[in-house]
């Protein structure tokens, strides 16, 4: 049986000048539409995803709190007006710090 793949695949276009902001192109799994023109921006430990089309704008946030705790805001909006928010906190368990150094 096979397994349906899920999840959105990132193609990050880097300009040795501006390492904290730039184009990208946004893919859904099993979407075989044009892929999604974006903007990235990083600033004060916090990346930001801007990717839009006629029908939909999705903004993503996401920063970690520590080392252990990553937290992730969305903003979806459709042109017909509907929005969605949402908020998510992710822990990675098991996880140990480095050894301070001496």
């Amino acid at each position: 049986k096979t397994k349906h793949q899920l999840g959105t695949t990132f193609l990050v276009l880097l300009k040795p000048d501006q390492a904290d902001s730039g184009q990208l192109l946004r893919q859904q799994a099993n979407d075989f539409k044009a892929p999604v023109a974006g903007r990235y921006t990083l600033a004060d430990d916090v990346l930001t995803i801007v990717t839009a089309d006629p029908s939909l704008k999705l903004e993503e946030r996401l920063w970690f709190a520590n080392p252990n705790l990553r937290m992730r805001t969305s903003l979806i909006e459709t042109a017909d007006g509907f929005s969605v928010a949402s908020f998510c906190s992710e822990i990675r368990r098991g996880v140990t710090s480095p050894p301070e150094k001496n």
